[in-house]
């Protein structure tokens, strides 16, 4: 789970949060009122915008994903992964029993889990390197 998370309201211009997610690295945004979530925007979603809608200015709130499918903080691993795989989503907002974003888990996390990769000191990722194949 990544934390602290990056967030936009509904009303932000879609351009503002494609440049967020551009300069933060990142390819999903919970779309937030108050401390709840009402909606997710991925990356792929801010690309149709930009094909469909140009400079014109529109909200994210017209592009967001809602309902969001969200997750329980306690929640096991792999909860998170078979509500990845049945929503056919990249992310699942992590909240508190009362509603409140306090992460993020992504299709990368689970990924890096499964290869045994989170925590990897910046050596280790050397030495995977060498094991990569180009095709």
């Amino acid at each position: 789970m990544s934390r602290p998370v990056r967030t936009v309201t509904a009303q932000l211009d879609y351009r503002r949060a494609f440049d967020l997610l551009h300069a933060h690295g990142i390819h999903h945004l919970p779309v937030i009122e108050g401390k709840r979530v009402v909606g997710i925007v991925a990356h792929r979603d801010l690309l149709l915008a930009a094909a469909n809608f140009g400079s014109t200015n529109v909200p994210v709130g017209e592009i967001m994903k809602a309902p969001p499918v969200c997750i329980s903080e306690g929640a096991d691993i792999k909860d998170a992964a078979r509500l990845l795989v049945l929503n056919h989503i990249g992310s699942l907002p992590v909240i508190e029993d009362d509603g409140t974003l306090v992460g993020i888990i992504t299709e990368t996390d689970i990924f890096k889990i499964m290869a045994g990769m989170i925590g990897a000191l910046p050596e280790d990722r050397e030495q995977d390197e060498d094991a990569s194949l180009v095709c």
